[in-house]
């Protein structure tokens, strides 16, 4: 029932995943020295709006999943009807 390339589609998309793993390894060295306070809130403002997009794409391609699942299931509804 599921493909290869369906399972493929569901991995996150690699800038997402790299951008969220660079967030999370960046956060134990920056912690031991002190920065400036300006500079630490516009780092905390990328890393913010980096997320925010990794969460825009999941959900965009949640949905695509959900329309795409909700279609098949109509196709194989009339499928199984005109049997």
């Amino acid at each position: 029932m599921c493909t290869a390339q369906h399972l493929e589609s569901l991995v996150p998309s690699p800038a997402c995943t790299i951008s969220a793993q660079r967030q999370t390894d960046s956060v134990e060295p920056r912690m031991q020295y002190e920065e400036p306070s300006q500079e630490r809130e516009e780092d905390w403002r990328r890393r913010l709006h980096s997320l925010q997009e990794c969460i825009c794409e999941l959900l965009i391609r949640n949905q695509e999943l959900r329309m795409t699942l909700q279609d098949s299931a109509t196709n194989y509804q009339s499928w199984e009807a005109d049997q």
